[in-house]
């Protein structure tokens, strides 16, 4: 069960977040938003547009997910904007390519942005979600798992 201290440090961007916390909340998070996200549509399909209110913790949950990912490469001893280049820029590059597809010219330029934008998306998930935060105190606060170095 969620308490109203880790509900709130779900939304916080500074400090740093374990590998275990990050999972778990990414996880929670994931379920929680599956479920309202089903739900609005079912509501959407059963009473028609007004049934979208049922969608708005949408935005509190993806500043949440923000939130864990600043935390966790806060952890890794990096600045909360290199979630940019990890996933920002493939989302970005991924809406380029769905409206370029349809009449490409440059087939060698997609197959580029593709691979770019895969590489860089993994490269964001190895650096979050798999690797150790740096040992001891940061930059950004003390070691989650408490070792002092």
């Amino acid at each position: 069960m969620l308490t109203l201290s880790r509900q709130r440090g779900l939304l916080r961007f500074d400090g740093r977040l374990s590998r275990i916390g990050f999972w778990r909340a990414y996880l929670f998070l994931l379920v929680a938003s599956s479920l309202v996200w089903c739900l609005g549509l079912f509501a959407v399909m059963a009473i028609g547009r007004l049934g979208a209110v049922l969608l708005a913790p949408m935005l509190p949950m993806l500043a949440a997910n923000v939130a864990i990912i600043v935390r966790r490469l806060h952890d890794r001893g990096r600045s909360g904007w290199w979630a940019v280049p990890f996933f920002i820029l493939p989302f970005l590059a991924g809406l380029g390519m769905s409206a370029e597809t349809a009449g490409s010219s440059a087939p060698a330029l997609l197959a580029l942005t593709v691979l770019g934008s895969a590489g860089l998306a993994i490269w964001g998930w190895i650096e979050i979600g798999f690797l150790r935060g740096s040992e001891g105190p940061n930059r950004y606060g003390a070691d989650p798992y408490g070792v002092q170095a």
